[in-house]
């Protein structure tokens, strides 16, 4: 089907973004002022952002209905085009005439250009370079120099880069900033990016719109490229169409299906036809539209990668030079000029597979002296300014290179080769530097330049030269053949090298393609090119012709405070190193005696080969002196060499004599000058150099004036910055898909272990596919407890806590803690390495061998670690029962848990295993395993991608109408299974078994099975689900297929383990002989390498299995989905969104007076109107929603609701629709999301005394803790161990409590039960028998049954409401959810299905705390909108309680506006603040302070993951916190400090309680919801000093330094908590970045709430 309409110039209308008209009509009748012209610009300007809200998705059956669709959408456009909804006919007429879609209109490039003419120093024409999509620079024409910084998106108007633009200029602090008024001229005819689609926001607030369009967003690979959008039709949401642009038309060719394996395994190529503006919404910015002209699949091959890396940098080979509009006629412009040296030997080396050959080395005996001729392809000769085969090098800058695949050349690649190349036995025009030299000395008497003809004698590969120079002594010099010249020119360039770098001249920076040690050819080659290039620069600086157009790379020396910082702070090593001590000017003398105790450590390959140079007849001194001098192979070197390089700044292209920085020279290279002339055939700026060099040579004028060569130098930069990331993302893509067909053990080097979220590895030896300092997240290593920093040694210490057990080895705890040597590494003495390094100094060869021949080496020891009996803390209690846990984790981590400690610091060697992930389009390479212990490594992969490994991800976001139960489950199951996969690996105790047998066999897909003998699982205490589990299964030891290149030859392990991630699935237990072992089945989700080894088929082959159970709760969340099914009717309708039936219910509801008259039981407040409409609203519909925002009393409404439904019970008898519901009690379920929320009910269904009997029901894992028996403690997570009680007030309607009190008949015989257990942990009596165990669970069971059947309102969580104990006894007639809006749909579901319920009530707030979700993209599919939000939203039968009793109404003014729409009412007697700002009472007060944030990275009881703290907040909130109490006389049980940060809380506390000051409450935002303090201080915690905080900043900015502060949500409880008085510290420039916060700040501006901290003062009360 092909589907056409033709493009109307650039006024194309799609959707909701219409286009408006530029200027007014007056702007073309006569000459206007020019702020009139600026003012119409700014109009033209203003744009909107466009949202990217999402709705659902419908699935369409038949091709029919496809086509429907794509007609609907040609339609719509069409539509669309054609009703513009601003301006009148004229104006339509305009914009149809325009032919470019994102230039400025003629009529807006003629008033930019007025402006220009008018106004030349204040608005500027020029080239815009983008750094970050929503900052850049421009080049300005008339001054190319002075950069104008243009910062935030609003500022960079509707251009792209390159675009030729003009800016208003605006100084600001000495440096020009601008903002970008209109594009004279688009840098393409078409813009064409290859993007990634945006995963859709289904949380986003749905927009209504008049087009049946929805948008998708784009997002460019290239980070310098603004977001588009794309639009597809509002009724095929998940159908894109593919279009085609050809001679102004557009056509839709086809259309793609959107699922997740398109969604994220391909990259989509969009091209941007219209960037459309709303006039009426000022200041905001919209994306440009965009069609998607192809999909492009990442793929898993090279080729397929370096597809979709041509399309980001928009690469692609020139057309041949006969087909360019003037081609080239190959006729030598300075042929009578150039002198034949084609008799002379030459030769030229390069790798091995290279055809484009810039430079050629000729060497001839000249009897007194002997010359050396550079060479270089002469292509300004042939290649002339202006024409079109310049004009197209110019614009490719470069060639590109990547691995396996041919460059793409800068000049056509028939031109570059056969017409360029220095190719053996062709004759070719060059520009020679013929220099002579002292035949003794090696050094230059005389140099000049010519240009010449050559014909080169042989083309060498490296290794090739490298073999005839490691083949050749210091013998005399001679010139009889190739050989002979080679060795000469090895020589001469060796000596050129000491006289420019010094006693530095040992060090070369390792590479990629060249190994040390056998580098001789390669730094013959650099180091001849560095004499051409240098020789260039001097020759055309000092030429009257070019003093001042020539472009020049410099480097300025770096700057001496950092220099001597870094001296000072490893002067311990420096001395260590030859490169770094000559740099430094490091003189000081280590203690000789420090020294010899002190170790230095060498990769034992890298020694092997410094000792064979060493051991040769003839000493290998060439050898050892690059072995030895390059410091990046060392791991203690490495990482102060990459300091060293933090201290240097970037080298940078310059025109000679603009400025003072064209005169510093080159600091690296040591030279006075330096530029690029060597590689005209590769690189643009040699071409220039040569034709500047041709000026001089030949007396011909220059080409070039100094502003020409200003802005080449500014163009060429970017264009080589371009190719070397091109070239390095090529080499990373290249090596990562090698990951996927062979994992790689690789020894990493430790550069960087400071405080922050990960620490930094190296790949020295693969510098090309990894960034220099590779990070690993500390929480990615699922750390025990927070990794412990020491900044006196500059050391992190890592713990892990791992339960690990073994099939055939007993004592594989004593295993563990053994220390095994390292073959990775020797060390040696610091003083004899340090000796090995003077000697090679003072080239005293000999002295150097010897000390390397008899230095003494040892192994290196791997890492430490210790088997720790280390307790379990549990949280302080009074009672027996907390004590007697206690005890048992003791022991039970004594027999289980062996403590892994990993003292990591730089100049450590770290084996981690290498695979590759798919990221922003690409295989990249990433972390899997980092092996602590020869027998233990830690899993990266699945702890930090558990829905890859685990699960697959949802096609479908949550919806708010379903059509019928089967998709519900089709779309729920899926979001589940994501969301147990990631709270398994982040909260779940895993279990390690070692040598465990698997069956595993090829089916469909990877299935197997394995046998766990009954005694193990006794033994070992698995009482897990073992059908609910993940799996991570490894296998070690496996040798390596194949070796990618030589790096792994040198240093990398030849070895390799197989990984793959499993679900299990069944759990079968024999049917006769209960002895036999239980067989557990299990299926291969994830398989990160492409082969199977075939040991994976044997019978007998044994792995590493680390199972990882599903949490309970999420097993539960999964059964109460699946079981929608077969919920009742109510049930399905409210989960389905269809309408609720009215039911059948015969119940006479209490009239309207009846509840009013009701006295309220003591200690509860009368019920005001709405609260009455609210339970007169819950007992008359079978479905309720009843909203409660802050202070309104909603959970006592909810008791209230409670009572009233017992006395409808007591009334009406139920009748049951299925007769086995009959037997069972008949209860009201009163549930919550999580204790805290079931206990507030509680506390208050107490005060109704005898009326209710109320049984409060804790989950099976809180009772072990308080009471636990032998293994119980081993199925509990840390995290419940450390925080989860029952509430010591509710103990005497707590079920675990009530079943050891005298009224249950069971009590005698369970107290019995817990003494004995009491008396074996304290090892004071002997252990139950596995048979007394099992009586002892029987008995409980018995116990709580009584219970249950004797309670008529039961209270326990969400989760704990589908226990067999619950379901199998009692039936819930009505079930009340309180603070619902915080808990998952799935979690709502669970007490609904696993009842049969009359009427539901779901109580809550949308508007305070909702579910709250750590990962993503759970958080946009849906997961993060609760049940309740749902039905709010989309039903008008809900009730809002308007009245509250808590704030003053300056607190509650700002909530009730932006929250509540102003309907919240406040019914509080005034009462008087103590607080004072700027010595004004007032009842709020926002206090200012810039302090510094720090970070704590992992989940412990200090903080959660990611956690922070603000030490100068913490110091003006415990400062404020001694007023209210020191000053004021509040009590401290009445004051809270609030932090949405552990971490803070964490501070807070210890300060406070030095301070003796303990009763005030510290907690987080999210704890404190429901609670109410008279006075609460909110410390904000974020912050970033002034100049770090972005005008405009993006999505991303604000998340990573505002972060869930920002959410409007935890703003709203966080201000809510007081009565009289607010207080809130915080950043107020970063928090106004958040939209939020802006409001909140405007509100308290406007009303002086707003002070800097230190004017915040308090009332003193005498």
């Amino acid at each position: 089907m092909l589907l056409r309409f033709a493009t109307l110039g650039s006024a194309q209308e799609s959707g909701e973004a219409t286009f408006t008209i530029v200027l007014a009509r007056e702007v073309l009748n006569r000459n206007t002022l020019p702020m009139t012209s600026l003012m119409e610009i700014s109009r033209f300007q203003r744009t909107e952002y466009l949202d990217e809200s999402s709705t659902q998705s419908v699935m369409f059956d038949t091709e029919n209905d496809m086509d429907a669709i794509l007609q609907e959408l040609l339609e719509e456009q069409n539509r669309a085009h054609y009703n513009s909804s601003y301006g009148d006919s004229s104006e339509c007429e305009h914009v149809l005439e325009r032919k470019r879609p994102y230039d400025s209109a003629k009529v807006e490039r003629d008033a930019l250009l007025q402006l220009l003419r008018e106004q030349p120093n204040v608005y500027k024409r020029g080239e815009l370079v983008m750094e970050k999509h929503n900052s850049g620079y421009i080049i300005p024409f008339d001054n190319p120099t002075n950069h104008i910084i243009i910062k935030g998106r609003g500022n960079l108007g509707k251009s792209f880069c390159g675009d030729e633009v003009v800016a208003e200029v605006v100084p600001c602090e000495g440096i020009p900033q601008g903002k970008v008024l209109g594009t004279i001229k688009a840098a393409e005819s078409r813009r064409v990016f290859a993007c990634t689609l945006e995963v859709e926001d289904d949380q986003k607030p749905k927009t209504k719109s008049e087009y049946q369009f929805l948008r998708k967003i784009m997002v460019p690979l290239n980070t310098n490229t603004t977001k588009m959008c794309t639009l597809v039709s509002k009724k095929s949401h998940n159908f894109i169409p593919i279009w085609k642009h050809d001679d102004g038309e557009w056509e839709i060719v086809r259309y793609q299906h959107l699922d997740e394996e398109i969604k994220r395994n391909h990259v989509f190529m969009v091209e941007v036809f219209c960037w459309k503006t709303k006039t009426e919404n000022k200041g905001n910015y919209a994306y440009p539209l965009g069609n998607v002209i192809d999909i492009l699949s990442i793929g898993s091959s090279l080729e397929e990668g370096l597809r979709i890396l041509d399309a980001e940098f928009k690469v692609q080979p020139l057309p041949p030079s006969h087909v360019l509009a003037k081609p080239c006629s190959w006729e030598d412009t300075q042929n009578g000029n150039r002198k034949d040296l084609r008799k002379l030997i030459t030769f030229t080396v390069d790798p091995k597979k290279s055809q484009d050959l810039d430079d050629a080395i000729s060497v001839i005996d000249m009897e007194s002296h002997y010359e050396v001729g550079v060479h270089i392809a002469d292509v300004a000769s042939f290649v002339n300014l202006g024409d079109s085969l310049d004009a197209a090098a110019q614009k490719h800058g470069a060639t590109f290179y990547s691995p396996r695949k041919e460059p793409v050349y800068m000049f056509p690649k028939p031109d570059s080769i056969y017409h360029l190349s220095l190719l053996p036995g062709r004759d070719r025009k060059v520009v020679s530097l013929m220099v002579k030299v002292d035949k003794a000395t090696h050094k230059i008497t005389e140099k000049k330049f010519q240009l010449s003809q050559i014909k080169s004698d042989r083309k060498l590969c490296y290794d090739e030269a490298e073999d005839i120079l490691s083949n050749r002594s210091e013998e005399e010099a001679k010139f009889d053949t190739i050989e002979d010249c080679v060795s000469v020119a090895y020589r001469f360039a060796k000596v050129q090298r000491k006289a420019r770098l010094g006693k530095d001249w040992s060090y070369k920076r390792l590479d990629d393609h060249h190994k040390p040690g056998k580098r001789r050819s390669s730094q013959m080659i650099e180091e001849l090119s560095i004499l051409f290039n240098y020789s260039v620069s001097e020759f055309l600086i000092n030429a009257n012709e070019t003093k001042n157009c020539t472009p020049l790379r410099c480097q300025v020396r770096p700057d001496p405070e950092m220099l001597e910082d870094l001296k000072e702070q490893y002067k311990d090593i420096i001395p260590l190193s030859s490169h770094l001590r000559h740099n430094l000017d490091h003189d000081i003398k280590l203690d000789q005696e420090a020294m010899e105790s002190k170790s230095f450590y060498v990769l034992t390959s890298i020694w092997n080969e410094i000792l064979s140079a060493a051991k040769k007849e003839v000493v290998d001194t060439d050898t050892m002196i690059d072995l030895i001098g390059t410091d990046d192979i060392y791991p203690q070197l490495l990482p102060v060499i990459y300091e060293f390089r933090k201290c240097l700044d970037q080298a940078y292209f310059i025109r000679s004599n603009s400025s003072l920085k064209a005169t510093v020279g080159h600091y690296s290279l040591q030279l006075e000058s330096y530029t690029q002339a060597s590689s005209p055939i590769r690189r643009y700026m040699d071409i220039i150099l040569q034709r500047l060099l041709h000026s001089v040579l030949s007396g011909t004028p220059v080409q070039y004036s100094p502003q020409d060569i200003d802005i080449l130098c500014q163009k060429i930069e970017d264009s080589y910055k371009k190719a070397n990331e091109y070239e390095k993302k090529a080499a990373m893509i290249s090596f990562a898909i090698n990951m996927k067909k062979q994992h790689f053990l690789k020894l990493a080097f430790v550069v960087g272990v400071a405080v922050g979220d990960s620490f930094k590895l190296s790949f020295p030896f693969d510098r090309h596919s990894f960034p220099e300092c590779f990070p690993v997240m500390y929480r990615d290593l699922q750390l025990e407890d927070q990794p412990l920093y020491d900044s006196n040694e500059n050391q992190m210490t890592l713990t892990w806590r791992r339960r690990v057990y073994s099939i055939d080895t007993a004592n594989i705890h004593q295993e563990l803690k053994k220390v095994q040597n390292s073959a990775a590494c020797i060390k040696l003495p610091q003083k004899t390495w340090q000796a090995i390094v003077n000697a090679m100094d003072h080239e005293k060869w000999n002295k150097a061998r010897s000390l390397i021949l008899d230095a003494t080496t040892k192994q290196t020891e791997n890492v430490k670690s210790i088997l720790k009996h280390a307790k379990m803390d549990l949280l302080e209690a009074g009672n027996d029962s907390h004590r007697t846990a206690h005890g048992q984790a003791e022991k039970i981590e004594m027999e289980h848990y062996v403590d892994l400690t990993l003292d990591l610091k730089p100049g450590d060697t770290l084996q981690v295993q290498m695979t590759s992930e798919r990221k922003k389009g690409y295989w990249t390479p990433t972390v899997q395993l980092v092996c602590i212990k020869p027998i233990f490594e830690v899993c990266v992969d699945h702890a930090h991608s558990p829905i890859k490994c685990f699960s697959k991800c949802a096609n479908y976001p949550s919806k708010s109408e379903y059509s019928n139960a089967r998709e519900y489950v089709k779309i729920w199951q899926p979001l589940c299974e994501m969301e147990s996969a990631d709270n398994a690996v982040d909260e779940s105790d895993s279990i390690i078994i070692e040598d465990l047998k698997l069956n595993l066999k090829q089916g469909n897909r990877l299935k197997g099975s394995f046998d766990l003998p009954l005694k193990y699982i006794k033994e070992w205490a698995i009482e897990c689900n073992l059908s609910k589990c993940f799996l991570c299964i490894r296998k070690r030891g496996l040798k390596l297929t194949s070796i990618p290149d030589q790096s792994e030859e040198v240093v990398d392990p030849k070895n390799y383990t197989w990984v793959a991630h499993g679900v299990t699935t069944k759990f079968e237990e024999p049917k006769n002989n209960q002895n036999q072992a239980r067989k557990v089945h299990f299926y291969i989700n994830h398989l990160p390498m492409d082969t199977i080894p075939e040991c994976v088929y044997q019978r007998k082959t044994t792995y590493t299995v680390e199972i990882i159970p599903k949490l309970l709760t999420d097993i539960r969340k999964e059964m109460a989905v699946n079981n929608i099914v077969s919920a009742n009717e109510l049930v399905q309708k409210i989960a389905l969104g269809q309408h609720i039936p009215k039911g059948a219910s015969q119940s006479v509801v209490p009239p309207r007076y009846q509840l009013i008259r009701e006295k309220a039981p003591e200690g509860l407040p009368e019920l005001n109107k709405s609260q009455i409409d609210a339970v007169e609203k819950a007992l008359n519909n079978n479905f309720t929603i009843i909203q409660g925002p802050p202070g309104t009393g909603k959970t006592v409404l909810g008791v209230y609701i409670v009572y009233w439904f017992l006395v409808l019970n007591s009334k009406n008898p139920r009748i049951f629709e299925n007769p086995k519901d009959k037997d069972k009690k008949e209860v009201i379920l009163c549930c919550g999301p999580s204790n805290k929320s079931v206990d507030v009910v509680a506390e208050c269904l107490v005060k109704f005394g005898d009326k209710l009997k109320p049984l409060r029901v804790y989950s099976r894992q809180l009772e072990m803790a308080e009471y636990p028996y032998p293994g119980s403690v081993l199925q509990l997570s840390p995290r419940s161990l450390r925080h989860e009680r029952s509430k010591a007030e509710l103990r005497d309607i707590t079920l675990h409590h009530r079943i050891r009190e005298e009224q249950n008949p069971h009590s005698t015989a369970i107290k019995e039960f817990d003494h004995r257990i009491k008396l074996a942990i304290d090892s004071k009596g002997e252990e139950l028998t596995e048979e007394e165990v099992e009586d002892y669970k029987r008995l409980l069971n018995k116990a709580r049954v009584h219970e249950l059947q004797r309670h008529d309102v039961i209270l326990c969580t969400c989760t704990a409401a589908s226990s067999p104990n619950l379901t199998k006894t009692v039936s819930a007639r009505q079930i009340l959810i309180d603070e619902c809006a915080m808990a998952t749909e799935p979690q709502a579901l669970i007490p609904l299905v696993s009842n049969k319920p009359e009427k539901i009530v779901l109580l809550g707030d949308h508007k305070q705390l909702r579910p709250i979700f750590k990962n993503e993209l759970l958080r946009k599919l849906g997961m993060s909108k609760s049940l309740f939000e749902r039905y709010f939203e989309c039903r008008s039968q809900t009730v809002m309680l308007d009245t509250q009793y808590r704030m003053h109404e300056d607190i509650c003014k700002f909530p009730s506006e932006e929250y509540y729409e102003g309907k919240l009412k406040t019914e509080v007697n005034h009462s008087s603040s103590v607080l004072q700002a700027d010595s004004q009472q007032t009842h709020i007060v926002f206090g200012n302070v810039i302090g510094e944030e720090v970070s704590l990275v992992v989940s412990m009881e200090k903080g959660s993951e990611n956690s922070k703290a603000n030490r100068e907040e913490r110091n003006e909130v415990i400062r404020l916190a001694k007023s209210l109490v020191k000053e004021s006389k509040i009590k401290q049980q009445n004051i809270a400090i609030l932090s949405p940060y552990n971490a803070q809380v964490s501070e807070l506390k210890k300060e406070l309680g030095e301070l003796k000051m303990d009763k005030i409450t510290v907690t987080t935002i999210t704890k404190s919801q429901g609670c109410e303090w008279r006075y609460v201080i909110l410390s904000t915690v974020r912050s970033l000093p002034s100049k770090e905080i972005e005008i405009e900043p993006d999505r991303a900015w604000r998340s990573k330094h505002v972060g869930f502060v920002g959410d409007p949500n935890q703003i709203n409880v966080g201000i809510t908590r007081a009565k009289e008085g607010l207080c809130i510290i915080g950043n107020q420039e970063l928090l106004s970045r958040s939209g939020a916060w802006r409001q909140l700040l405007k509100h308290y501006t406007a009303r002086n709430f707003v002070t800097e901290a230190d004017k915040i003062s308090v009332q003193s009360i005498l």
